[in-house]
């Protein structure tokens, strides 16, 4: 049986740095489960489910203008349909380990999954490092299109992802799951090693 090890939270927490750590000191596998999302975002409209059609047929404009609370409650039910498609490709590879990431990977999910303690963790960060982070990369990410309102755009998403790390947290607590709160005081390299930790991985 392939080892599998989840990595989720929310934006520019740090998730994607520790996998890459992770895969290249243990030689494992790096799933990036956003290179995905729109090939399962129309397999889910193709069988009718209701948030991945909803999803596929706005435009960018569309999806980025609604309110922060309503982003939030569809991106939750959208990541709920599409956890299977996910778990699928997981249980196709054939891989000695795998390290795979995503904000899709709730705790409510991997509970609901029986993905165990050990192999799955939280990752979220301060308002502060969120910023901080945010600032050093390309000032379009997260956003893949332009609209009339990229003022609004950013703010309602900051508001949404301090919606969904609010959330994460919650139901680590609620489902006994480990989470670490990001604020940059703790070099990527040590949180990395205590990952590998949680996931007993020989660092």
């Amino acid at each position: 049986m392939v080892d599998v090890y989840y990595i989720g939270g929310s934006s520019f927490s740090g998730k994607s740095t520790v996998a890459e750590i992770l895969i290249e000191k243990y030689n494992l596998y790096y799933f990036k489960v956003d290179e995905s999302f729109k090939e399962y975002i129309q397999k889910g409209k193709d069988i009718g489910l209701e948030f991945c059609s909803k999803f596929a047929e706005m435009s960018f404009e569309e999806s980025q203008l609604r309110s922060p609370e309503i982003q939030f409650a569809d991106k939750i039910n959208l990541y709920k349909e599409i956890f299977c498609f996910i778990l699928d490709d997981l249980s196709q590879m054939k891989c000695r380990g795998i390290i795979t990431e995503s904000t899709a990977y709730l705790p409510e999910l991997m509970h609901c999954f029986d993905i165990p303690y050990d192999r799955f963790v939280s990752l979220t960060p301060t308002e502060e490092f969120r910023i901080a982070n945010y600032k050093k990369r390309n000032y379009s990410f997260p956003f893949p299109g332009v609209c009339s309102d990229m003022e609004k755009v950013f703010s309602n998403w900051l508001q949404y992802d301090i919606l969904l790390t609010q959330e994460i947290q919650k139901q680590c607590i609620n489902f006994n799951y480990l989470s670490f709160e990001n604020d940059g005081s703790m070099s990527i390299y040590k949180l990395a090693e205590l990952i590998a930790d949680h996931f007993h991985i020989n660092w």
